[in-house]
C-alpha cells in the first residue's frame, strides 16, 4: 500500500483544518455497528476527516486526515468497517491499529468512507501583516508569558526581520540557537508560529529569498552550539 500524501496548505488554513477533527467524536462511540457523525470539512475542495492533531511549531505541526468518497467510489484496498477501533479485524490482520482506512462515517448526513491516508502540513501564510502590529502582539505574549519565556535567554528580541513580507522576531536560545517567531492574520487577531533555525521545515518552507522585498535569508542549515554569525541580509530591524 502507498504511503499517505503530503498535503501543504497555508497556516491559517491549517489552523482551520485542525479546529475541525473529529477524534472526540469517535472515540466516544457506543455502538460500533453505527457510523460516528463527523465534522463537515472540505481540504482543497475534497470532502475530507480529521483523526488526529500534532502541534509543534513550522516544522513539526501535522494534521493526520483521510480523503472521503461515496461507498460506490470506495476501492476496497482494506475491508470497510463502521467502528473507528475494530479489535477482532487488528487482531486477524486486516486491519491496522491507527488506520481508518476504510471506515464508514456520516459527513453531512451521507454515509461515506475514508479512502485515502494524507498529512497535512503548513507552509507561509497567505495574508501578511504589517511589522508594527506584529511587534505589539509579540510585545503582548511576553506580558503575559507568552511562547517565548521559556525557551529563550533573554526576553528582549535581539533582532525583527521580514521575511517574504512576513514579520519575524528572533530571540536568542538559552544554548546559543536562534528562536523565530512568525507572525500572520488570524482571523480577526494576530496568530504566531514558531521555527528554529536548523530545522527541515525552515529550509523547506522559506523559499526565493533572493527576490526584491525578502528581507532574510536562509537560517543556517544546521542548529550550532555558539552563537552562529547573522544571517546574510538585504534589510533588518533592531529595537
Amino acid at each position: 500500500m502507498a504511503g499517505a500524501s503530503i498535503v501543504h496548505v497555508p497556516i491559517d488554513q491549517w489552523e482551520n483544518i485542525a479546529s475541525k477533527s473529529s477524534v472526540m467524536a469517535l472515540s466516544v462511540q457506543t455502538d460500533k455497528a453505527k457510523c460516528v457523525s463527523v465534522k463537515p470539512l472540505t481540504i482543497q475542495g475534497r470532502p475530507a476527516l480529521v483523526t488526529s492533531v500534532t502541534y509543534g511549531g513550522l516544522e513539526h505541526s501535522e494534521v493526520t486526515a483521510y480523503w472521503l468518497v461515496a461507498e460506490s467510489d470506495y476501492d476496497g484496498v482494506v475491508p470497510s468497517t463502521t467502528a473507528w477501533i475494530d479489535e477482532q479485524a487488528i487482531k486477524d490482520g486486516s486491519r491496522r491499529r491507527g488506520d481508518s482506512l476504510g471506515m464508514n462515517v456520516l459527513w453531512k448526513g451521507q454515509q461515506v468512507v475514508c479512502q485515502e491516508k494524507i498529512h497535512v502540513r503548513m507552509v507561509l501564510p497567505a495574508r501578511f501583516t504589517g511589522l508594527d502590529a506584529a511587534m505589539r502582539k509579540d510585545a503582548e505574549l511576553l506580558s503575559r508569558g507568552g511562547w517565548c519565556i521559556l525557551p529563550t535567554k533573554t526576553q528582549s528580541p535581539a533582532v525583527w526581520w521580514l521575511m517574504d513580507g512576513h514579520p519575524v522576531v528572533e530571540y536568542e536560545g538559552r544554548h546559543g540557537s536562534r528562536i523565530f517567531a512568525l507572525y500572520y492574520p488570524s482571523g480577526r487577531d494576530i496568530g504566531c508560529v514558531t521555527f528554529s533555525e536548523g530545522g527541515d521545515a525552515a529550509k523547506r518552507l522559506l523559499p526565493a529569498r533572493e527576490s526584491v522585498g525578502h528581507v532574510m535569508r536562509a537560517p543556517p542549515a544546521k542548529a550550532c552550539s555558539v552563537a552562529p554569525a547573522a544571517p546574510e541580509i538585504q534589510f533588518a530591524f533592531s529595537f
